[in-house]
């Protein structure tokens, strides 16, 4: 039998049950690789599929968040600015009564004793005196030339 073993031919050495044996336990030696192979790459990839939903979900649940923040400081502003129209109207109201021209008047007339000017009662005021220069001497002081003036 080893002179057929080098024509390729009559190569009988694939029928030995030994042999057979082996290449079928190889064989699936292999397929059991390949599917330990594709398990490992199938949970990985699950895994990786796994993480990136739970990113997406927490970066979901913080966009939500920072919405409903948002949504909130926009409402508490808008009611603010309610609040602010509402007191300016008022001070508006209050301005207007305050510089009503018929209440300066009557304020004027009333609290000052003020009268209401016509064409008849302009009065002129003559502002034209003799000015007067005192000179304190140059002996005393300002306080000793003050205290004789009021005492003396």
């Amino acid at each position: 039998m080893d002179n057929y073993k080098s024509a390729n031919a009559y190569d009988l050495s694939l029928f030995d049950p030994m042999r057979n044996q082996f290449a079928s336990v190889q064989v699936r030696q292999r397929a059991k690789n390949s599917i330990v192979a594709k398990t490992r790459r199938n949970a990985t990839f699950n895994l990786a599929i796994t993480v990136l939903i739970t990113a997406m979900c927490c970066i979901w649940l913080a966009c939500c968040s920072t919405y409903n923040e948002i949504s909130s400081q926009v409402s508490s502003a808008k009611a603010e600015y309610m609040s602010l129209c509402k007191e300016e109207e008022a001070l508006e109201l209050r301005f207007e009564r305050k510089f009503n021209l018929e209440e300066i008047e009557r304020i004027a007339i009333e609290d000052y004793g003020m009268a209401r000017v016509t064409s008849n009662g302009i009065t002129y005021i003559d502002t034209f005196t003799e000015d007067n220069v005192e000179i304190v001497s140059s002996e005393d002081n300002f306080a000793v030339a003050l205290f004789k003036r009021i005492f003396s």
